[in-house]
């Protein structure tokens, strides 16, 4: 618990300027963690069968080209063209006829890259397409998450007894859940009919 709550500390040491900066610094930002998190899903992956090189250093710069997509971008929809999707799945699909090696490459392993890229990229840039539009909006979404996830925890540690999903989650607790999904409402709610709602 130590470990985590002191990654969580220098987490927001590091986000907090960047969001409060926004625009190209807040961009890149986003897009280094989007590779990180590519990175941590094909680290798992790959556990069972290797990437080719070549193909996890498309997936990075793919990673890279759809989070930053319309970085300066100040308003408050999303739009992606169907011309990027081809070429995605052309990219990863492709070099299963070179490869032509189930063991080496297969098309689990494309659909993978694809759906992971596609993902991340796009998560990322919706991140910084909301952060331009207005900082208070990124603040609800982040709130959402951190408040639920906090007050789940301590709400475990103190008082859980009853296991919630012991084979997949053993530390899980139905009383932390509970507790995340109360104070996760209650603390957000309350900020967006304070903060978000006034400027409607």
């Amino acid at each position: 618990m130590k470990l985590r709550i002191i990654s969580a500390i220098l987490l927001v040491v590091i986000f907090v300027p960047f969001l409060l900066i926004g625009e190209l610094p807040f961009a890149i930002f986003m897009a280094i963690l989007g590779v990180a998190g590519l990175y941590e899903l094909i680290k798992v992956r790959e556990s069972r069968n290797k990437f080719p090189a070549l193909l996890k250093f498309f997936a990075y710069i793919i990673v890279i080209g759809l989070s930053l997509h319309n970085l300066n971008s100040i308003e408050f929809q999303f739009n992606f063209d169907y011309r990027v999707m081809s070429g995605l799945i052309f990219i990863f699909l492709a070099p299963m006829i070179l490869i032509n090696d189930s063991k080496k490459y297969n098309l689990n392993d494309a659909l993978f890259l694809i759906g992971s890229t596609l993902f991340i990229g796009l998560s990322f840039n919706l991140l910084i397409i909301v952060r331009n539009f207005d900082i208070n909006y990124i603040i609800y979404l982040l709130l959402i998450t951190t408040i639920t996830d906090t007050f789940a925890l301590l709400t475990g540690k103190l008082i859980g007894k009853h296991k919630l999903c012991p084979k997949i989650s053993p530390n899980k607790t139905i009383e932390g859940l509970v507790g995340g999904i109360l104070m996760g409402t209650f603390v957000t709610t309350s900020f967006y009919f304070t903060v978000i709602l006034i400027y409607l």
